[in-house]
């Protein structure tokens, strides 16, 4: 968990899971009082800096969620067929940031 303060108040957190040199990214939430102030992209990409040999971030959006897609395709995060077995690819969009396409 990687989480983000401002005046001694916690505005926001991330969770993921990591194996080898990729990340899996449970959830990311932001206070809305702070949204639009770039807390969520720098606590997505802090992971580089805990996790320094990191190659990918994946993770999984609801596709009734119509914030979330354009929030990743921003930050740059490319639709895949990433799915957790557990989920149902009828209901949910798998999204990946690469290393190598960003360098």
């Amino acid at each position: 968990i990687i989480v983000a303060t401002k005046k001694n108040n916690i505005v926001g957190w991330i969770s993921f899971n990591n194996e080898a040199h990729e990340v899996y990214l449970d959830c990311l939430c932001v206070d809305p009082d702070h949204w639009k102030e770039g807390i969520a992209k720098k606590l997505i990409f802090a992971i580089f800096e805990h996790l320094p040999h990191t190659e990918k971030i994946s993770l999984i959006t609801r596709k009734i969620n119509a914030v979330a897609p354009s929030f990743y395709e921003h930050l740059g995060f490319k639709k895949t067929d990433f799915m957790i077995p557990e989920y149902s690819a009828q209901d949910y969009q798998g999204y990946e940031w690469a290393q190598k396409t960003h360098q």
